[in-house]
């Protein structure tokens, strides 16, 4: 089985009425540089055979794979939470102590979308897309807003399934109130009573 089908980097992990927890796991990137350096790699054999000396190859081989690194750093693990007791929706990373966090206001969440990244592929199982959020602006008009500046891709199929499973869990909380954690109550302290026995006979 190939991994477009196998590889599942978005993940629900944590879903009650009040919040629900999205991953990216970093460990589960659907595409590499591999193309992209085996090209170079063909590329260098072909200047070496046409008589260009191996050392300037190898050295614009490393130039190249530096400069590639830098315009196109790799995916983080990160973490989306939606949080109706807080009405946000919070973007962080999660391999990191203290992560820079991201906020939308939940209440103008529609849902989440994605882009096609791989409008060549022949078949919709190897598509890989990038999932963005579905923002509600004051003035009404539906915005597409990136879950992350850089590059996610994802198998169509996963992406499908985050936006089936958010869509459903929007729809059976919208207009149901915040459930708050219920605090247990102190009893009252009892209080000695003092009967009077005096006019007791």
């Amino acid at each position: 089985m190939d991994n477009f089908t196998t590889s599942m980097p978005y993940d629900i992990k944590l879903k009650s009425h009040n919040s629900c927890l999205i991953k990216y796991t970093k460990g589960h990137e659907t595409r590499g540089s591999t193309g992209i350096n085996l090209s170079v790699i063909v590329f260098a054999v072909i200047a070496f055979m046409f008589g260009v000396e191996l050392v300037p190859i190898i050295i614009g081989y490393i130039i190249f794979s530096i400069f590639l690194k830098k315009s196109n750093p790799a995916p983080s693990n990160f973490e989306i939470e939606l949080n109706r007791r807080t009405n946000e929706i919070s973007v962080r990373k999660s391999d990191q102590a203290n992560p820079n966090v991201t906020v939308y206001p939940l209440n103008q969440l529609k849902g989440f979308g994605f882009n096609d990244t791989s409008r060549r592929a022949k078949s919709k199982k190897a598509a890989l897309v990038n999932l963005f959020f579905k923002l509600e602006p004051s003035k009404g008009i539906i915005r597409d807003v990136p879950i992350q500046k850089h590059d996610h891709p994802v198998p169509i199929s996963n992406a499908v399934d985050i936006i089936e499973e958010i869509e459903d869990w929007l729809g059976r909380t919208e207009d149901i109130p915040v459930i708050e954690e219920v605090q247990p109550l102190d009893e009252p302290a009892q209080e000695d009573i003092i009967r009077d026995f005096r006019d007791m006979d």
